[in-house]
């Protein structure tokens, strides 16, 4: 069979500054899926999310069932599968000119639906793997972390405008001033967009937490990390934001 999409169109259909789970994690696997399923089926974005959405569910089951042998385990298998086909579809859609208005939105609504899911259905099951109610309430704050930084990044692209909120994260705008805009700079040279990006902190919480039995520590680490980039971006958006009223 004539291969259509080389491993170089593939790569061209990546976006610039990533997070550090898409490219040192997710990559690889991501690539890997968008070159088998260009090439060798006739499958569409749109149906790419639903099955990522499949997914989430079966990750929600074993979440809920937690208190059951490797249950956590797999609960957070079938969440990596439905952010690697969440990153495959859009790639999909960019590769065979598919790209629609609807699809954007359906594959964020799968993404809204499945980590709700998942944040609710794991604090639940760590409540039934630990029988410490604490563990209830700490489902909730994984979601408010969570939806925090996509609420704070859709509300700056609307005030802002695509053209004045792309040129943040472009790799064409890398002399940005002051400390912020240096820590920026470095880490769009490296492909990445932030030192802790809203994708780093679902796969701390939703795989490598309950694969590995720590998402206690991930949380005692990640709830202050939150709490201070919440405050930084807070006065960097003041800034951009006065900048555009002027």
């Amino acid at each position: 069979m004539k291969i259509k999409y080389s491993m170089a169109e593939i790569r061209g259909s990546h976006k610039i500054g990533r997070n550090w789970v898409h490219t040192f994690l997710l990559k690889p696997t991501v690539m890997g899926t968008t070159w088998l399923v260009a090439n060798f089926t006739n499958i569409s974005p749109n149906t790419i999310s639903a099955i990522s959405g499949l997914f989430y569910i079966f990750c929600g089951y074993f979440f809920l069932t937690a208190n059951l042998p490797w249950h956590l385990f797999w609960g957070a298998v079938f969440f990596y599968l439905g952010i690697l086909l969440d990153a495959v579809d859009g790639k999909i859609a960019r590769l065979k000119n598919k790209s629609s208005k609807f699809g954007a939105w359906f594959d964020s609504y799968i993404d809204v639906w499945g980590q709700s899911i998942a944040a609710i259905t794991l604090g639940y099951g760590y409540f039934l793997y630990t029988g410490n109610h604490v563990w209830l309430l700490l489902g909730g704050v994984m979601l408010f972390i969570k939806f925090h930084h996509n609420l704070e990044s859709n509300v700056a692209l609307q005030l802002m405008g695509e053209k004045n909120y792309e040129r943040r994260i472009s790799k064409d705008n890398l002399g940005q001033t002051g400390l912020i805009g240096k820590i920026k700079g470095w880490l769009l040279k490296k492909g990445l967009r932030d030192p802790v990006s809203g994708s780093d902190i679902k796969v701390l919480f939703f795989v490598i937490g309950p694969m590995f039995l720590i998402l206690d520590y991930i949380l005692m680490i990640i709830i202050p990390i939150f709490l201070i980039k919440a405050v930084i971006w807070f006065f960097y958006y003041k800034k951009e934001l006065m900048l555009l009223d002027k």
